[in-house]
């Protein structure tokens, strides 16, 4: 599939500039390197975004509003990985955060920088500041470098939440690459990488929740434990001290505490 063939070109482009300890593969072919610069068909990149529209039309779709200083935070943390990753993160479109209201633990993005995490997400189960760093890179990922299935549907007026979930969905060996491309844009930000392998073991303690994420045939075992593997073999033995959660900022709790309030 396309998108799978991208985030192997991707991902081989990355480890080419990124310190020796990440080598992951040999020297890009020019074949490979001159693929790159093929775009993603515009045609389909407007349909995912005509069904975003959509889908924050509809009537099931609630928006809980951020404050201008919740914005900011995460357009600084945006900001900060896109900057620190420009040669695979090129800015598309200007940041859009929305927090729909819903209990539902869920989160996806789309095309030009649109995000979208429910309220009982970030209520429930984003407890600090590397947890929410970690969810938000496998989106960034997404959305920059247009890696969603071609899944095209037809107009009817509305779009529910499940449907959204369906359409950006990408399939298990895609995922197992996505997690290991924001481990390492995550080291590359200064941010700690081993969030991201404490926020796949959020969502693998809590299977029930996430299944809406996921979906039924979800295998978030399987994508765990290869990220394990990766950074046993890429980076070394994992230390349980490294995996210590560190201070969140103000900005972060600020932002918790708006979203807990009645």
């Amino acid at each position: 599939m396309r998108y799978l063939k991208l985030i192997s070109l991707f991902f081989l482009i990355f480890s080419s500039y990124s310190c020796s300890s990440y080598k992951l593969f040999g020297n890009l072919k020019s074949s490979n390197k001159q693929a790159l610069v093929n775009s993603y068909p515009e045609d389909y990149v407007e349909h995912l975004t005509l069904q975003g529209k959509t889908y924050l039309t509809s009537p099931e779709t609630k928006i809980y509003k951020l404050s201008k200083e919740n914005k900011a935070y995460f357009k600084s943390i945006y900001k900060k990985i896109v900057e620190n990753n420009e040669l695979i993160l090129p800015q598309k479109g200007n940041l859009e955060v929305k927090i729909i209201q819903s209990d539902i633990p869920f989160y996806f993005s789309l095309p030009g920088a649109k995000f979208f995490f429910s309220r009982g997400l970030l209520k429930n189960y984003i407890k600090n500041e590397g947890v929410l760093v970690a969810c938000f890179s496998y989106e960034i990922l997404k959305s920059l470098r247009l890696l969603y299935p071609k899944k095209v549907t037809f107009p009817k007026g509305y779009i529910r939440t499940e449907e959204m979930l369906s359409l950006t969905r990408l399939p298990l060996k895609a995922r197992v690459e996505l997690h290991k491309w924001a481990f390492n844009i995550l080291k590359r930000s200064n941010f700690d990488p081993y969030g991201y392998l404490i926020w796949l073991q959020i969502q693998n303690k809590n299977p029930l929740d996430f299944s809406f994420q996921h979906g039924h045939n979800s295998r978030m075992i399987r994508e765990e434990y290869s990220l394990k593997n990766y950074i046993l073999k890429e980076v070394g033995y994992l230390k349980k001290r490294q995996l210590v959660e560190k201070n969140s900022s103000r900005e972060f709790y600020s932002l918790i505490r708006s979203l807990t309030k009645s």
